[in-house]
């Protein structure tokens, strides 16, 4: 938590240090709805033999995987524009994934000498682990390719850190680190009419994952591809 304060106050100051340069274009602040689909997941596969002492082992194992669902959530990004063709962009957003585990866990009995199986029975696994909040944190430079001065399109990287918020878990509370995340922009910004307003949309994609803060503790790979529409304010 302290990391994304920080980076932050960078943000901040990296934006009000731009404002004393001359710029062409001035500010533009975006406001818009997120639609945030998490790519990756957590695998697991997991094995254990217990011989009977009759001459037959059992065994068990259970293959699965912890996935965030997507969610819904809000984003704010304000942009300084110190030309017609580069930006400097600082960008929160905040959604609230779900955590589910799913697979399938085997149990079967194998004749040690024959090797073959005696008997074998699968179930289905499918569980709730609970939700975290994310609220990611992120600086990036756009590269503006507008055809006209109603129709805007921009890209560039970014990065930058999420925080996450705790899970409860079988009244286990389980904290995570702050995560350092990069990725990109394509974005698109259409004036409304003759005035300031204008109707913004925009895809990243972003290389980020979520860690406990126990030692050796595997790393659930997010990866999100995040959809928002909204609108912006020149000024």
């Amino acid at each position: 938590m302290r990391a994304a304060k920080i980076l932050w106050l960078v943000g901040v100051v990296v934006l009000v240090t731009a404002a004393g340069a001359e710029a062409r274009e001035g500010y533009i602040v975006r406001l818009a709805g997120a639609s945030v689909q998490p790519t990756g997941d957590l695998s697991m596969d997991e094995s254990d033999a217990f011989p009977l002492g009759d001459g037959t082992t059992l065994e068990e194992r259970i293959q699965a995987k912890v996935e965030a669902d997507s969610a819904f959530g809000f984003c704010i990004d304000i942009e300084r524009r110190f030309n017609d063709l580069f930006g400097l962009g600082f960008t929160v957003m905040r959604a609230d994934h779900d955590i589910d585990l799913t697979g399938s866990a085997t149990v079967l009995i194998r004749d040690n000498a024959t090797n073959t199986i005696l008997f074998q029975e699968t179930e289905a696994l499918t569980m709730p682990l609970g939700s975290v909040d994310m609220t990611p944190i992120l600086v990036g430079a756009n590269f503006h390719f507008g055809g006209s001065e109603r129709v805007d399109l921009y890209a560039g990287p970014f990065v930058g850190l999420i925080d996450f918020g705790d899970l409860t878990f079988e009244g286990e509370r389980l904290a995570f680190k702050d995560e350092f995340a990069y990725g990109a922009t394509l974005g698109l910004d259409v004036a409304l009419g003759q005035g300031s307003a204008a109707f913004s949309a925009s895809a990243r994609y972003m290389v980020a994952g979520a860690q406990t803060d126990e030692a050796q503790s595997d790393t659930l790979d997010l990866d999100p591809l995040v959809v928002l529409f909204g609108l912006g304010y020149r000024f």
